[in-house]
């Protein structure tokens, strides 16, 4: 199974499905060339998208995303400034741990090129970040965040 596949069907999905309230599609079409998120999401309050990365084995305040494209880059923050109902989280495999930045997370398109992202100075602060199998963590955090 890919990474991204697995980030889906054993951490994401899960956390998902236990949220009361909120609905949600994974988006597998043409459209993702254009930089629409894997994630559409529906909650009483609106509707958001979540964009998902696997990241690489580097440690300390770097994540390295070097599948994240131009393309991406320019949906989330054009979206994300207008309705502020756009994250992307990421998942460290070797460590099992999810972080969950905004559309402000995002820096520059060059960081997007680049794949690395400073989590840590510049205010660029994950909006949240935990173990990825702990749901009684992410439940909480994702209805704080979509409501």
């Amino acid at each position: 199974m890919k990474p991204e596949e697995k980030m889906w069907k054993t951490r994401i999905r899960p956390i998902l499905k236990a949220v009361r309230g909120l609905d949600f599609d994974r988006i597998e079409t043409r459209m993702s060339s254009t930089g629409v998120p894997d994630i559409a999401i529906t909650t009483p309050d609106g509707h958001g998208w979540i964009e998902m990365k696997v990241a690489g084995d580097l440690y300390g305040p770097l994540l390295h995303l070097p599948s994240f494209t131009p393309q991406q880059f320019n949906w989330i923050k054009t979206r994300g400034a207008k309705t502020g109902h756009v994250w992307v989280v990421a998942w460290r495999p070797r460590q099992d741990m999810l972080y969950v930045f905004n559309h402000v997370g995002i820096y520059s398109e060059q960081d997007c090129k680049t794949g690395k992202w400073h989590y840590y100075g510049n205010g660029n602060l994950p909006l949240a970040r935990g173990d990825a199998k702990d749901t009684a963590y992410w439940i909480p955090k994702i209805q704080e965040l979509t409501g």
